[in-house]
């Protein structure tokens, strides 16, 4: 049993980036992962900020977290959605003009063939 593994970062992650990455590249398929990519790069950042506000920094620091933390839930919330669009788009089995004649086809022959036995 083969399993697939995730495309490489566009760009250098840090560690909890690449965790994001790891555990969500191969759901997106090749859709989506510069979407995917700056999402994991807010995580880094943002885990960066909060050490610093943690350490006592400046006011701004701490709304520039905030600020982080409202743009990082956007874009997760928009992944959840990719993700589960793309699950959806997996699971469902589209046919192609070919396959559609070639059933269309199979069926007038089996209906012509009950005919003849009739």
């Amino acid at each position: 049993m083969s399993t697939i593994s995730a495309p490489e970062p566009i760009r250098p992650l840090g560690r909890d980036g690449l965790a994001l990455w790891q555990s969500t590249a191969v759901l997106l398929g090749a859709f989506n992962l510069d979407l995917l990519q700056i999402t994991c790069e807010l995580i880094d950042e943002r885990n960066q900020l909060r050490l610093s506000v943690l350490r006592g920094a400046d006011p701004s620091e701490r709304r520039a977290l905030r600020a982080l933390d409202r743009l990082l839930v956007d874009n997760l919330q928009s992944l959840a959605q990719l993700a589960e669009q793309a699950s959806l788009d997996a699971s469902t089995e589209e046919t192609s003009p070919v396959d559609d004649l070639a059933a269309a086809r199979a069926a007038r022959r089996a209906a012509a063939k009950d005919r003849r036995r009739a």
